[in-house]
């Protein structure tokens, strides 16, 4: 093997002696030091791992370079004789059997610097790095960065912290439903179960929904009529009560109502067993998916905006189906929804935006539409027109929708009155939920190009079936390559397709 020029301990020595006691040491002065004269920093492990020839393929091929040009890079040492940049040409160096190895020394002493991992990072910015130790720089190159000492301080006193529980008293039972409300369940159940295909409902939805044929709340021996359900704030309040014995009851399935208002969301992470069951999630998604967007080239931009989370499960399957933007008010609208309307429009290079609306038909349900069209108008240049997909009074009639609770207290009652000609309000629950997707189905195909929106699935069609000609191909092609990959966990029993 080839060596570099050796030199001897004692010269060696007094040089390198010589050098660190210079009142002005130069920093880019190289020196040739014995290999026993300076160490790796163990730190080096913690950020860049191990380096041999089963963790770093590049490590050959740098020795096999060395070997046939020498070290051109000199190692950077700390002043106490630590390596800071140069780990694994020192490693290529000791393979190659040389005494001494070309170094410069920095300013820095590693027994003095807290934040050695950093510098350590810092003096290795050409290294050639895996994802692990990428990730690992980042986090060490971050501010929120501490060294291994403290970390097990801080974690050894986490670990003496003591968490204080607090201590509830009583119990909390669920109220039986008793047999005199039997009828009153049947009629909540029933409902539940007809409006399967809009779970999870709202205890607003099965309130419409039973006055079209109102049971009695409680039965007697006289079934006395003052029981019957009526559209009055004191039954309301009844049916949300037995909805709550009923879930806890057995009788209704838990997640069969739900209150949108209230979020509660869970982890959100995706995670899996083993790696076999990600290679088979992955496959099974391969290839698969692809879709234009159905509005393309459509001279119109439209979007739908609801006022209230209820209409989520009834309007957003049908907005779906034609990649159509949808926005929930929640009332009145802000600043936020009118200016991201406007930069959708914008970006659409659409000549007009209409606006399909979904609301009350109460004096908020109209000024609220009447404050969306005006805001994007006026504030933000947009060309708006807006079609009311409901609750209209011609919805009302046809249903024979049942008058919401009174809000003559609206500062807008009498502008309401004036439009409408009527003194009575409606909720949008009031009509049947599928109806409701009809009219919104109907009233998109009504302002779009129909004949584009038929040539843009067309040619769709055509691409996904030339894609799914080439997934057949790759999959048992990909099968093939994982079940001959060694250590790659193998998938025995593909799904069918």
């Amino acid at each position: 093997m080839q060596k570099s020029p050796t030199q001897s301990g004692a010269k060696s020595k007094n040089r390198l002696d010589g050098f660190l006691k210079s009142s002005e040491p130069n920093r880019y002065r190289v020196i040739m030091v014995p290999v026993a004269g300076i160490t790796p920093s163990p730190e080096n492990v913690d950020v860049y791992g191990e380096i041999n020839h089963d963790t770093d393929s590049e490590l050959l091929p740098l020795m096999e370079s060395i070997r046939r040009m020498g070290l051109e890079e000199p190692i950077v040492v700390t002043v106490d004789g630590f390596i800071l940049s140069g780990h694994r040409r020192y490693v290529c160096c000791l393979m190659l059997g040389w005494e001494a190895v070309p170094v410069r020394y920095s300013t820095i002493t590693r027994s003095e610097s807290p934040d050695y991992h950093r510098l350590l990072v810092q003096y290795n910015p050409q290294r050639l790095k895996t994802v692990k130790t990428l990730l690992a720089e980042k986090f060490i190159s971050g501010p929120g960065f501490i060294t291994e000492e403290q970390f097990r301080e801080v974690t050894f006193k986490k670990s003496e912290t003591t968490a204080t529980y607090i201590s509830v008293d009583g119990e909390k039972t669920a109220t039986v439903i008793s047999t005199k409300r039997g009828e009153f369940l049947a009629a909540v159940v029933r409902v539940v179960n007809e409006l399967r295909d809009f779970w999870p409902l709202s205890v607003r939805t099965i309130h419409y929904r039973l006055l079209n044929n109102p049971p009695l709340t409680q039965t007697t021996r006289s079934r006395d009529e003052r029981w019957r359900y009526k559209n009055e704030p004191s039954f309301y309040s009844l049916l949300s009560e037995i909805c709550v014995s009923a879930r806890y009851g057995g009788h209704i399935p838990l997640e069969a109502i739900d209150d949108p208002t209230r979020v509660c969301e869970g982890y959100g992470f995706r995670t899996y067993r083993n790696p076999a069951e990600f290679i088979e999630s992955e496959r099974a998604v391969f290839l698969t998916g692809y879709g234009r967007n159905v509005l393309e080239g459509q001279p119109r931009h439209v979007e739908l905006l609801m006022e209230k989370n209820t209409l989520l499960g009834i309007c957003k399957p049908v907005a779906d189906r034609f990649m159509m933007p949808r926005s929930i008010s929640r009332g009145y609208g802000n600043p936020s929804i009118w200016n991201k309307m406007a930069q959708r429009f914008a970006a659409s290079g659409a000549e007009e935006f209409v606006l399909l609306t979904v609301s009350d038909h109460d004096p908020e349900g109209f000024d609220l539409v009447d404050d969306a069209i005006r805001s994007l108008r006026d504030l933000h240049g947009v060309p708006v027109k807006s079609v009311r997909v409901g609750l209209n009074m011609d919805q009302v009639r046809t249903h024979s929708a049942h008058p919401a609770f009174a809000k003559e207290s609206s500062s807008r009652f009498t502008q309401y009155v004036e439009r409408t000609g009527s003194n009575k309000c409606w909720e949008i629950e009031a009509v049947d939920p599928y109806f409701l997707q009809r009219e919104l189905h109907d009233a998109i195909l009504s302002v779009l190009d129909v004949e584009q929106l038929c040539a843009v699935q067309d040619l769709q069609r055509v691409e996904r079936s030339g894609i799914s000609d080439l997934r057949r191909q790759m999959d048992s092609g990909i099968l093939g390559i994982l079940n001959a990959g060694g250590d790659t966990p193998k998938i025995t029993n593909p799904p069918q397709r």
